[in-house]
């Protein structure tokens, strides 16, 4: 896709603008606007690729203005992690005002596996909304695989439930990265998190923030909170990070959060 605009498309099914399953793609100031699944994927539907999209020219890979009737108003990404010495993932993308009724406004990561290696690089995931659904700007479930986020703003975005990032079952590494004032969509400040980690997942911020949140007290709403169900460990490390309110802000019912060793207090 070089120097196209792809809008005003509609799918009963997935991938109301590109729907893509196996192959290569690669993308050169692409725009994606206004298009409408009934399903996944608003703008785009991604399976199994063989490649790392890597979105060149001044414009990128813009995602934008479009609606899913399920989830991932802007992108759904899935994606094999196993048996490939190819690194997977995307750079120079962004994701920015889409719609989605359930799941997530913005870009849903689903992968599995976990001998090849994932990237968000140098993108922005921003204005996105989730009505009824789990968050307003990303949610990835990688099986468990270490996923790396670098130079990311995930920021605006809103959901009742979880406003920014989704983490499921991930070892996400977010570096040089912001996630910031993700709200609730119906707009009622201190009513949702920022940041939700579920299934042993762990957050690793290394020269990053989280908040923004318009926190009103420590019962409702976080800038970091995970899952009150189950037995699970879960880990957290700050390094050279800031947390706004500082610890506080993290909701841990059951106190299964590990802090590593280099664990520094986050200044608030």
């Amino acid at each position: 896709f070089r120097d196209m605009i792809v809008t005003e498309n509609l799918s009963g099914n997935n991938g109301g603008g590109i729907g893509i399953n196996g192959g290569h793609v690669s993308f050169h100031n692409t725009i994606v606007s206004y298009n409408q699944a009934s399903n996944d994927g608003g703008g785009i539907w991604i399976e199994s690729l063989n490649n790392r999209i890597e979105a060149t020219g001044q414009k990128g890979l813009v995602i934008e203005f479009n609606i899913a009737g399920s989830s991932a108003g802007g992108l759904r990404y899935g994606q094999g992690l196993y048996g490939s010495s190819v690194t997977y993932g995307f750079s120079n993308v962004h994701v920015k005002d889409n719609l989605s009724e359930y799941g997530s406004g913005g870009l849903q990561l689903d992968l599995w596996g976990s001998n090849s290696d994932f990237s968000l690089e140098n993108s922005y995931i921003t204005g996105n909304k989730s009505k009824n659904g789990s968050s307003g700007g990303i949610t990835v479930n990688s099986g468990g695989a270490e996923i790396l986020f670098s130079n990311v703003v995930i920021g605006l975005n809103k959901c009742n439930d979880v406003g920014g990032l989704r983490i499921e079952n991930t070892d996400l590494v977010l570096i040089n990265s912001t996630i910031y004032k993700n709200l609730p969509y119906s707009n009622v400040a201190g009513s949702n998190t920022a940041v939700w980690m579920q299934d042993a997942a762990e957050l690793h911020m290394w020269n990053s923030m989280i908040g923004g949140q318009q926190l009103l007290s420590a019962s409702t709403g976080h800038n970091i909170e995970v899952a009150s169900w189950g037995t699970a460990d879960y880990t957290i490390e700050f390094v050279s990070s800031l947390l706004e309110g500082g610890l506080s802000t993290i909701d841990d019912p059951n106190n299964d959060i590990t802090y590593v060793a280099n664990f520094a207090s986050p200044q608030s």
